[in-house]
């Protein structure tokens, strides 16, 4: 999903979520999180910088902003990736292909409200590993 796309379909519920940053590479997130104090963060899997590079920009999130959630966003699901993204920091997951925009409302809001936001096959996965 294109930021500007998110960010206008976010719009549309009565709960308006504001998208302070549209970036599309690690070194983007990295100046964009050091300019502003961000509630929730929803980082692509694939950024422009190269394949996987939004999951590997996530342990140092952790570590330097340990208090802003992060959401990556996953074209389709990949077990390992989401292992790894929990493992790294990440706070949610969410598919753009299974689900609309209520339910990436309800996955910020709840990720927001300090909730882990993933399928129950999926914590399964992080529970046997």
């Amino acid at each position: 999903m294109d930021c500007q796309l998110i960010a206008s379909a976010l719009k549309r519920f009565r709960q308006q979520l504001t998208v302070e940053s549209c970036v599309v590479s690690r070194k983007e997130i990295l100046q964009a999180f050091s300019r502003r104090n961000i509630d929730v963060a929803l980082i692509d899997l694939d950024l422009e910088d190269r394949p996987l590079s939004g999951l590997q920009v996530l342990p140092e999130l952790h570590v330097s902003y340990p208090t802003t959630p992060v959401i990556i966003l996953f074209d389709t699901w990949q077990d390992d990736l989401v292992v790894h993204a929990f493992r790294a920091g990440a706070k949610g997951v969410f598919s753009r292909s299974e689900t609309n925009f209520d339910v990436l409302r309800r996955c910020i809001d709840a990720v927001h409200r300090g909730q882990v936001w993933a399928s129950s096959r999926q914590l399964v996965l992080l529970l046997i590993l």
